[in-house]
């Protein structure tokens, strides 16, 4: 038994919302309905980060992000904020055997967060140059987001951006084994 404010300030840590699939949440009036079924869509309760290097001859060492709140609430608030209780944390990751090259991998989810401006660093081996690049996230860290880092290096140009897209499903597509197919080795 909850009051409706208790329940609207329910929280917990992004490992709580990820752990058995995703946490998700959604909200509709029930003096707008028109009828007696109502269509609710749910979003998820945290944000993810990816990293991005994609361009010849860059490799990833190390990335640390610094200023993640440690939980968020639950339920999607009017204005973006952290419960009272929340502490700060940093996020670290290194590639030591095997740099970080050519590809897209997810670092971390995170809550729903605004006060405390979030920032990342990267160290990268571009061109046989090793170079440490920072980048500011947006000073809110919405739920149901993708912050995407990507480092990019060409020639004495080298540069950390974040991207903030929106965490949707994209298109689904089937495929099935052509058991008598044959590969074109030339045109491959």
């Amino acid at each position: 038994v909850s009051t409706q404010d208790e329940f609207l300030e329910l929280y917990a840590t992004a490992e709580e919302m990820t752990a058995s699939g995703f946490t998700m949440t959604g909200k509709t009036s029930l003096d707008e309905l028109t009828s007696t079924q109502a269509t609710l869509r749910l979003r998820r309760t945290v944000a993810r980060i990816d990293l991005v290097v994609q361009e010849r001859g860059v490799t990833v060492h190390e990335v640390n992000i610094r200023g993640i709140a440690d939980r968020g609430y639950l339920n999607e608030r009017n204005n973006v904020s952290n419960p009272a209780t929340s502490e700060r944390t940093d996020f670290h990751k290194e590639y030591a055997d095997t740099p970080l090259a050519n590809s897209r991998e997810t670092l971390l989810y995170l809550c729903e967060q605004a006060g405390n401006t979030l920032t990342a660093e990267v160290i990268a081996d571009i061109n046989g140059g090793l170079h440490r690049m920072t980048a500011t996230f947006p000073s809110e860290i919405l739920r149901n987001r993708i912050y995407t880092i990507q480092v990019h290096g060409n020639g004495a140009a080298v540069s950390l951006t974040v991207v903030a897209d929106n965490w949707e499903e994209g298109d689904s597509a089937e495929s099935t084994p052509d058991l008598k197919g044959v590969i074109d080795v030339e045109a491959s």
